[in-house]
């Protein structure tokens, strides 16, 4: 798999980097264009399990006095993806 995404980004010319490569994973970074701003993207390939995740990672700037207002709504909203 970490070759055919190499391959495949080399091909349509995408702009990445390994920046870790293992017996067990590689990651690649690149970068994620969103409707709501540019992020830092990441791909995983676990070559054990043969398995590819990708990550977005776009900080947040959240006021001081509504840090403690979101970070229970982000608690209640997890809570509610592993109950399904």
């Amino acid at each position: 798999m970490k070759d055919q995404l190499n391959n495949f980004f080399n091909a349509i010319e995408y702009k990445f980097q390994i920046i870790e490569d293992s017996e067990d994973k590689t990651v690649f970074e690149t970068g994620v264009i969103l409707t709501i701003g540019n992020a830092d993207g990441y791909l995983t390939v676990n070559h054990k399990l043969k398995l590819v995740e990708l990550f977005a990672h776009s900080p947040l700037k959240i006021p001081k006095n509504k840090r403690m207002e979101v970070s229970k709504y982000m608690d209640l909203v997890d809570s509610i993806t592993y109950i399904g």
